[in-house]
């Protein structure tokens, strides 16, 4: 699980509603809304909150070309979400982007190795509803309090 605690010091406010927004959208496997929820948000960001907004748009962009078929796609902008998260430190906004990361290969792997398994000729094209149940999906998971307060650094689960 990958843990977001509300109050991101990064972030103001509104960002962090847009932020949460994309969260919901990002754990529903809607990639595509979750893509373009945080591209508002990354809009207003400059410094390191950029570069962090560019690496998850790109990572919830490589699961809708890997739900689509696209593996070579997908591929390509997990490598870029890389590049971008970098330079954070590993836990940023809440988020631990290595392990977020790791969670993106893993499942685009799973997802190709599917693909490939099918008969060749049925090799592309978008997954199934059945390997898309089975595939390992990263999750977002927002952390508060039931008061709505964030959860002190303590009570993250990770």
């Amino acid at each position: 699980m990958l843990t977001y605690r509300k109050k991101a010091l990064a972030m103001n406010q509104e960002q962090q509603k847009g932020f949460a927004s994309g969260a919901d959208a990002f754990n529903r496997r809607d990639f595509f809304e979750a893509h373009e929820i945080w591209e508002c948000v990354w809009r207003g960001a400059d410094g390191p909150l950029r570069e962090f907004l560019q690496g998850l748009i790109q990572v919830a962009v490589a699961l809708h070309h890997l739900s689509r078929g696209n593996l070579r796609g997908a591929w390509m902008l997990a490598e870029r979400a890389k590049g971008h998260c970098a330079g954070l430190p590993s836990r940023y906004c809440g988020v631990d982007c290595e392990d977020l990361l790791e969670h993106v290969d893993d499942c685009i792997r799973r997802g190709e190795e599917m693909m490939l398994a099918r008969d060749s000729a049925k090799g592309r094209g978008c997954l199934t509803k059945q390997e898309w149940s089975a595939l390992p999906w990263p999750r977002l998971v927002t952390e508060c309090r039931p008061d709505g307060t964030p959860a002190s650094e303590g009570e993250d689960r990770l």
